[in-house]
């Protein structure tokens, strides 16, 4: 009997230790290094063996996503710096997907390259 508790306990030890593990792997943000891939790989390997979704990443903000996706200013510092800036009434900016496959918005469509006119799409900005 005493052997059978014995079992029974280091059993629940292994499991509690098992779970803090999982705990802490999902928990923690992955950071540089070993340590950082071992996460994103046990991330991975769980969420596939458990078909369990792993904590999600917080959503980029609107306005991160548009700073991301200004096009760089080395392929069109001209147009970049006198483009005017949109007045108060105005009420139509335009989006367009560059060469890259960034989205680029513009004031005008003025603004959007010739090639890409076609794809551009206006959109209705509330003063």
């Amino acid at each position: 009997m005493k052997t059978l508790f014995k079992g029974f306990l280091w059993g629940m030890v292994f499991l509690a230790l098992s779970l803090g593990l999982d705990r802490l792997m999902l928990s923690v943000e992955p950071g540089p290094g070993l340590a950082g891939q071992v996460q994103v790989f046990y991330r991975d390997f769980r969420s596939k063996l458990l078909n369990l979704p792993g904590p999600k990443a917080p959503e980029p903000s609107i306005e991160r996503i548009i700073e991301q996706t200004n096009p760089p200013a080395a392929k069109a510092p001209a147009a970049r710096a006198a483009a005017p800036l949109p007045s108060a009434g105005q009420k139509t900016r335009y989006i367009y997907t560059d060469e890259a496959g960034q989205i680029v918005f513009a004031d005008s469509l003025e603004e959007v390259p010739r090639a890409q006119r076609k794809e551009a799409r206006a959109m209705d900005v509330d003063p």
